[in-house]
């Protein structure tokens, strides 16, 4: 299936992906309780946005893993500003 390497389950690079996707990976997707976040040392901030654009949290990256057990289930858009500059954005699903 294509999902357009968002949701992980593709199994081959969508071409879309470049060192950025490398450099910051979320998982797992979907998600429960919490989020982890590769290379966490190279992220500034982690961003999370509801399906309609609302802000739900922002938060500076001091740690690997993010916890959502707060969070309702749903979909959700998530952008990381790293320390170099680039952001990636992305879909997860909290079960």
């Amino acid at each position: 299936h294509t999902c357009g390497g968002w949701c992980g389950g593709c199994g081959s690079p969508s071409g879309e992906e470049n060192l950025t996707e490398e450099k910051a990976r979320v998982y797992p997707n979907p998600f429960e309780n919490s989020l982890t976040i590769d290379h966490a040392e190279l992220v500034q901030e982690f961003i999370l946005y509801d399906v309609f654009g609302k802000l739900i949290f922002s938060q500076a990256v001091t740690q690997n893993t993010i916890n959502t057990q707060l969070l309702p289930g749903g979909l959700y858009i998530y952008e990381i500003r790293l320390k170099d500059g680039d952001v990636k954005k992305g879909k997860l699903v909290k079960e």
